[in-house]
């Protein structure tokens, strides 16, 4: 029925993101608003590793970047980045096809477009987060207690328990922090997402050791 189709489509003037065409990506996501904004936050934090990772598997290993590159058409897709997403799927057909040469030419456009995509998608994040209510944060923590917290996060971690690691991190992020804990701590939310604990591990590190200063 058309009701069920304009209750899950989504507003767009909530997500006014140049690239991002909101009825399209309405037919692949069915979810909330919150929803679709974690959705844009995981886009965004894989993108920088994904964008370097193309250009360097470009040269070197066309089957590899096949696989990237048809995880980039997809993901784009979900959002409704059409055209990141159409330059994708060419890239992805040349790759199948073993066509260096269209790659090599038609590369550069893709991934010019992909951080420009990235750009908007991260300067609305950021105005997102910045009209986020303040009130319903919990009050600030004590640079101590905070280290002690993100010690046991990182213990939590390294004794591979990541789902334990992420709800500490998630409930870190309900407290008023400093605006660069809170950006350290949010790319360490976005890497547990990802599974890429490894990577969690580091910056828990860094953000101790920058804490203990």
């Amino acid at each position: 029925g058309g009701e069920v189709e304009a209750r899950s489509a989504l507003d767009p003037k909530a997500f006014p993101i140049e690239g991002i065409d909101l009825e399209a990506a309405s037919r692949y996501y069915a979810g909330d608003e919150a929803g679709f904004a974690n959705l844009l936050e995981l886009y965004h934090m894989d993108g920088q590793r994904k964008a370097k990772l193309l250009y360097e598997l470009a040269r070197s290993d066309v089957a590899r970047y096949c696989v990237e590159v048809h995880g980039l058409k997809s993901a784009s897709a979900n959002i409704g980045a059409m055209k990141v997403s159409d330059m994708a799927r060419a890239q992805e057909n040349a790759a199948s096809k073993g066509d260096t040469e269209f790659i090599e030419r038609q590369l550069p456009t893709l991934l010019e477009a992909y951080e420009a995509l990235l750009m908007n998608i991260g300067l609305f994040l950021e105005r997102r987060h910045q009209n986020d209510p303040q009130e319903g944060k919990r009050p600030s923590l004590p640079p101590r207690a905070l280290a002690e917290r993100v010690e046991t996060a990182l213990h939590e971690l390294e004794n591979f328990r990541s789902q334990a690691c992420a709800g500490m991190v998630d409930e870190l992020l309900h407290h008023a922090l400093s605006r660069d804990s809170v950006e350290r701590l949010r790319e360490i939310q976005g890497q547990l997402k990802l599974f890429e604990d490894d990577n969690a591990e580091m910056l828990l590190g860094q953000l101790l050791n920058k804490l203990k200063q």
